[in-house]
């Protein structure tokens, strides 16, 4: 099909990238199967970036390709409920094409302009009332003038707000700032949503910004307007909700409140950020808050694989582009000092500095993966359900393992994560990653669904897996040579059905795959000569099997 000026359409999300200028942009496939470039992108803080996106055709550029401008009226739509009132921050003043001036706007999902002919500084807080949006995207608000309160939690299965007073001693700290921030919950999201995986991710994000910056302090229990202490009693009973396998493991106290917290920033980031956190539950008159000190990191510290936050001010700000590079060279000083041979204050030419710190922000870039955790480990004793493949391509889920001539393929699910995904592995050379959410999406236990692989060409071998999880290639061209390499998940792209072909990663019939095998993520630095680059996903076979500097990682490969 070919796409229409002036009309909206559905975009499949396949990356998000900066040109040389710096600008970030979302690449795109189309309805018609072409890849756009998106540039004018809504900033909003995801918690993963969308599967998809509305967009609207609008034109062409000088090369003659078409522009696609997203739907920013549909974002605001599904996120923000009309009639309700929502707490911003005031992050900036400025002046629109006609000098007339607005607000900017921000909370912990977008950023977004407000007029209005009051007086404010920034840094304030206004709470608003969403009245309506208009076609460029931009919601029309009313000032909430009555009394501060705050609004009791407010689930999703029950559509309603109602205003209770805050009784709760005044907490004795500062304003928030490049040190201090409060959280009002771990369970409650600013839309007053119980919404536990939504809000813990805003609390990790908060915490890698420190972790990123100077360090310092996050309160939970602690309401960030009034500075009153609401506490954390409410957030226990909700411990054990979430999508995560072993959110039932959670209890209502204290220490798995700790270990809730522990868990999900080791999960979202790394380890490495799980000890630089220390948590401890101080109480004033009676009411108990949460307080977690946070300790700067020696390196950048990444949330889900490709997301890098940094305090600046009182808020967690999303790097992109240039300010990623310029980040992480700041953080490795004493990495390229050391490249150089040399000590702090010897002389290096600024040829030698350029070319030190291009490689070794490249390094920490493409090795930010082997910070990414694998998911928690702790023992699940039955899986959540089965995924059962048939020989005719079609697949269902089951609740117990199906014992047929007619199953292909079978596999325990134990954790039913957003970000699982579906890896179909071909002998010919192909890699096919399906998100499993979008996999299962709209479907009940026992019903026979299509599309459940290629059956031009039925997968050498299937795994559910963290995409933070590499695959070990062993493969050989025609002339019988094998090669060895490693790719991390991450470099393919999710498709939409495990039908599809999927991405190269041999090159295309010189040669066909011997074996394939799942590597975690805490075997990768002792592999480290066998990962290949995310450029040679289809251009090169890797490491000559018998090449006598890979014998010891090849060695370690067939015990992992």
């Amino acid at each position: 099909m070919e796409l229409q000026l002036n009309d909206h359409y559905e975009f499949e999300v396949i990356d998000i990238c900066s040109n040389t200028n710096g600008y970030d942009y979302l690449l795109v496939l189309g309805p018609d199967d072409k890849t756009y470039k998106v540039y004018n992108i809504i900033k909003c803080q995801y918690t993963s970036m969308p599967a998809t996106i509305y967009g609207i055709v609008t034109g062409r550029n000088t090369n003659g390709a078409l522009r696609i401008k997203q739907d920013e009226c549909r974002v605001l739509q599904e996120h923000y409920d009309l009639g309700h009132y929502y707490t911003f921050k005031i992050s900036d003043k400025r002046k629109d094409n006609n000098d007339k001036t607005y607000y900017v706007l921000e909370d912990d999902f977008s950023y977004q302009r407000w007029y209005s002919d009051e007086d404010f500084e920034i840094g304030d807080d206004v709470i608003l009332l969403a009245k309506s949006i208009n076609n460029n995207g931009y919601f029309y608000y009313e000032r909430h003038k009555l009394p501060v309160s705050v609004l009791s939690p407010e689930t999703k299965s029950e559509q309603r707000v109602e205003s209770v007073s805050v009784n709760g001693p005044l907490f004795e700290g500062g304003d928030e700032g490049q040190n201090v921030e409060y959280k009002t919950s771990i369970v409650f999201t600013p839309k007053h949503e119980v919404d536990i995986d939504v809000q813990m991710f805003n609390i990790v994000r908060e915490l890698a910004a420190f972790m990123n910056a100077e360090g310092g302090t996050l309160y939970i229990g602690i309401h960030d307007k009034t500075r009153q202490i609401i506490g954390i009693e409410n957030d226990l009973p909700h411990l054990c909700e979430g999508e995560s396998a072993y959110a039932a493991s959670y209890t209502a106290d204290y220490d798995h409140y700790q270990l809730k917290i522990r868990d999900t920033i080791v999960s979202l980031c790394s380890t490495v950020a799980g000890s630089l956190i220390k948590i401890s539950f101080p109480q004033q008159e009676g009411v108990t808050y949460c307080k977690i000190d946070v300790t700067p990191a020696k390196r950048p510290i990444w949330t889900k694989g490709n997301m890098l936050f940094q305090r600046q001010g009182n808020q967690a700000q999303m790097l992109r582009g240039e300010a990623i590079t310029q980040f992480v060279g700041e953080r490795i000083g004493n990495y390229i000092v050391a490249m150089a041979g040399g000590t702090r204050g010897q002389e290096v030419s600024n040829e030698e500095m350029t070319s030190l710190i291009r490689s070794a922000v490249k390094t920490a870039i493409n090795d930010r993966r082997l910070e990414v955790a694998a998911p928690v480990t702790q023992t699940v004793n039955e899986p959540k359900y089965w995924i059962v493949w048939y020989n005719d391509g079609t697949w269902s889920r089951e609740k117990a393992k199906v014992e047929a001539d007619i199953v292909f393929r079978q596999l325990p699910v134990s954790e039913d994560a957003a970000d699982v995904v579906i890896v179909f592995c071909h002998k010919s050379g192909t890699v096919n990653l399906v998100r499993l959410s979008k996999f299962k999406e709209k479907t009940r236990l026992g019903d026979i669904k299509k599309n459940g692989f290629n059956v031009n060409e039925p997968p050498a071998e299937i795994f559910i897996c963290h995409p933070s999880c590499l695959l070990a290639v062993h493969s050989a061209d025609q002339g019988g040579t094998e090669y060895i390499k490693l790719h991390h998940l991450t470099d393919f792209n999710p498709t939409t059905s495990g039908r599809n072909q999927g991405s190269y990663i041999i090159p295309k019939g010189k040669g066909h795959v011997l074996e394939f095998k799942l590597i975690m993520p805490e075997n990768a630095v002792r592999l480290n000569k066998l990962i290949a680059s995310k450029r040679e996903t289809s251009q090169t076979f890797g490491l000559d099997w018998n090449n006598v500097t890979i014998q010891s990682e090849i060695s370690l490969l067939g015990t992992i």
